[in-house]
């Protein structure tokens, strides 16, 4: 979404979520910089964000900071997480970009609570759990229309399924169908070209569309 700004895939830095020196891991990824964030309940049952970033090269804080959402706007609190990691990293946004980045994905918080359950399932990556994310961003969707970010990943959880797990049959066609319609919403959605990408090459057999 932003000019000259590339975020590693959440799927590459996981094996590095352990380490103790984050230059190495910067270095490994050929990475600028490095965000390290947790959410948790604090001792009241309160929800905590904390969130640091660091420079790859030297391993030097730019910003270190705990955020307290109101858990009835958890959104707004996750648009001034972005304003200030931004702002840390020294972009020069235009008014278009900064009109960008202060827009939700959702305002319907049981749309958002849905998508964020079938993250959690997607992202363990077996069959069982697949299937069982298809239902809450079914329901995500249905809660709200428009809400592309949904769309698209929904499409990736299809791909998935295809590629890994069950008859491609079943699964290739929705995952286009959806990432498509998720580009139409929102056409700034990278995750949803490359579902695009990948169900041309690998069931398509279409090389030049892929």
């Amino acid at each position: 979404m932003l000019p000259n700004l590339k975020v590693i895939s959440k799927n590459s830095v996981e094996r590095f979520a352990a380490t103790s020196d984050p230059r190495k891991a910067a270095a490994e990824l050929g990475a600028s910089h490095l965000l390290v964030g947790s959410i948790h309940h604090g001792a009241s049952g309160e929800l905590n964000m904390d969130f640091e970033l660091s420079r790859g090269s030297d391993g030097s804080v730019l910003l270190s900071r705990q955020y307290r959402p109101d858990n009835a706007d958890f959104l707004a609190t996750q648009a001034i997480v972005v304003a200030d990691i931004v702002k840390s990293l020294e972009i020069t946004l235009t008014s278009s970009e900064r009109k960008k980045l202060g827009e939700r994905p959702t305002r319907n918080r049981e749309a958002w609570n849905e998508y964020l359950q079938a993250e959690h399932l997607a992202d363990l990556m077996d069959p069982v759990s697949l299937h069982a994310s298809l239902a809450h961003f079914q329901r995500a969707v249905d809660k709200d229309s428009s809400f592309a970010l949904a769309i698209s990943d929904y499409a990736a959880a299809h791909l998935k399924l295809g590629i890994y797990y069950d008859d491609p049959r079943r699964h290739m066609p929705v995952a286009k169908e959806l990432a498509v319609k998720a580009l139409s919403i929102d056409d700034s959605i990278g995750d949803a070209r490359g579902v695009l990408g990948l169900v041309a090459l690998l069931y398509d057999w279409d090389y030049g569309e892929a």
